[in-house]
């Protein structure tokens, strides 16, 4: 059984929103997201890039979401293992293959 998050259609890369819906999004060039294009997608100033199970896919999250008391994103807590280990992930998140952020 693989760790792999399954690659999603043509954008493999999507936002995760606390209340569960998802959007599919890309890079502007096509290529790697920007640090500006991470703060729009996941609505803040201040970027976490946390590695997930099997190394080849990143979330990006607020860096200061907890202190902002931002809502819990479940799915984005379970993909990073909060179930093992007991830290939650908060907030709007940006999910992509670990080679679209440089």
């Amino acid at each position: 059984m693989s760790n792999d998050i399954p690659n999603i259609g043509r954008y493999p890369a999507f936002v995760l929103y606390p209340d569960g819906m998802t959007k599919t999004v890309q890079p502007e060039d096509g290529v790697s997201f920007t640090l500006d294009e991470t703060y729009t997608h996941t609505e803040c100033r201040m970027v976490e890039v946390v590695h997930l199970p099997g190394g080849k896919w990143i979330l990006i999250a607020d860096e200061e979401g907890l202190l902002k008391e931002a809502p819990l994103n479940v799915i984005a807590s379970l993909l990073n293992g909060m179930q093992y280990h007991g830290q939650p992930i908060v907030g709007t998140v940006l999910v992509c293959p670990s080679e679209m952020f440089k």
